[in-house]
């Protein structure tokens, strides 16, 4: 992993960002092989661990920040805080594998702390000061690309999109093959050749009008940008920010293969006895505790019952304990976002359809009936169920509805 890690990043890059500092505070990554040495081993969800998560969250959340404007809509800045918060996650589940197979000596013993320390401080210097540099520009500029993109699909096909290079000499050769190409917003071309392509890239791409340009050709502009990503440390970024929600690279050799970062999708494969499974299942956890945090105060509360013409009884509640109810049934970042744009956008529910209290559970278990006699002790005469899209997906979205005439959002789950 270390040399596809340097391979990926490049001897160049290592060079050049070697002495940049990016804030790290780099006395959490003493804490945290300090643990690693007293306890021989570790979990992702110890706590010097977790600083250290937390700790590259914070670094390369701020160059997400920085990108993010005041227009982004909610679910996007949470869906590319969630994505960077795996992301640190895995960093470190990788850093502490590494220093880790460190701890033994070459007779078999544990090494002293002394001897211990001066052979991982150079994971230290490589993970988080060069790798992190890199990283902490790529989030930037990923960003970016993702906000603009998220502008972009407000004007629909208007304009056509055109990828540009900062054209001066430091532009590569790859790069400056794509200089130009223009193409619609619609085009498969945009799905794996949006910029940033590669640690460093500086190319962009613009909004231009119609028939200013001569369009490209779509096929011969992805045969370029295959070519330009043609390297294994290039394929990787053949992604769209945008459309993904993402800042990082799904195929980063950081993240998992397969699973998705999704304890339920886990569950499949999931073996107590890995140490990959562990730490996966936990990064993901820690990131809808995370998550949840964020996404309260994107969810704005309210006091008195906000009209909505598309709910069945016109009147919704927002309030705190609505708010709260909704979140605990996010169980991974994905559902995490889909909640935070239906209660932001509830004008975009359709289809209501009435169900029953107590609908599809077993009315003879005594918790069943304790849990429905409580809802109607509140005032709850029936679930209301919605339906809704949120980035291609089909949501299910119930609320229920109060004798009082108004409805609250209670759970949410994916449609078939």
């Amino acid at each position: 992993m270390n040399n596809a890690l340097a391979e990926l990043y490049g001897s160049d890059n290592l060079i050049r960002l070697a002495d940049k500092d990016s804030g790290f505070n780099h006395s959490i990554w003493d804490r945290a092989v300090k643990w690693l040495h007293s306890k021989r081993g570790y979990e992702i969800d110890d706590k010097p661990v977790k600083d250290l998560i937390n700790e590259t969250y914070r670094v390369l959340s701020e160059g997400v920040n920085s990108a993010i404007t005041e227009e982004v809509p909610a679910e996007l800045t949470q869906s590319l805080l969630n994505n960077t918060y795996i992301f640190s996650g895995f960093k470190t589940f990788h850093e502490m594998r590494q220093a880790s197979a460190l701890l033994r000596s070459s007779t078999g013993g544990f090494k002293s702390f002394e001897q211990f320390y001066r052979d991982v401080k150079k994971i230290d210097n490589t993970y988080n000061r060069s790798y992190l540099a890199a990283e902490y520009e790529y989030a930037v500029q990923s960003t970016q690309m993702a906000v603009k993109w998220k502008d972009w699909e407000e004007d629909g096909d208007r304009y056509l999109l055109q990828y540009r290079t900062a054209g001066d000499e430091r532009v590569r050769e790859e790069h400056a093959a794509l200089n130009n190409t223009t193409l619609p917003m619609d085009d498969k071309f945009w799905d794996s050749y949006l910029p940033p392509l590669g640690w460093r890239c500086r190319c962009t791409v613009v909004q231009v009008r119609k028939g200013k340009y001569p369009v490209s050709d779509s096929d011969a502009a992805c045969s370029v940008g295959e070519h330009a990503t043609s390297l294994p440390k290039q394929k990787i970024f053949r992604f769209n920010p945008g459309k993904t929600g993402k800042v990082f690279p799904p195929k980063h050799p950081y993240l998992p293969k397969g699973c998705g970062n999704c304890s339920r999708k886990l569950l499949l494969s999931y073996n107590p006895k890995s140490e990959k499974c562990r730490s996966c299942t936990n990064i993901s956890h820690l990131a809808i505790i995370e998550g949840r945090k964020w996404a309260e105060e994107s969810m704005p509360l309210s006091n008195t019952k906000v009209k909505f013409e598309n709910i069945l009884t016109k009147n919704l509640l927002k309030s705190k304990k609505t708010r709260n109810r909704l979140l605990r049934h996010c169980f991974t970042t994905e559902e995490l976002e889909a909640a935070i744009y239906f209660w932001n956008n509830p004008h975009l529910l359709r289809n209501p359809r009435i169900s029953v209290l107590g609908e599809n559970k077993d009315m003879s278990d005594r918790k069943a009936q304790k849990n429905i006699a409580a809802k109607k002790s509140r005032g709850v005469c029936e679930y209301i169920e919605y339906c809704g899209i949120y980035r291609g997906i089909k949501w299910l979205i119930k609320t229920e509805h109060h004798k009082a005439g108004f409805e609250q959002f209670y759970c949410l789950k994916k449609g078939n």
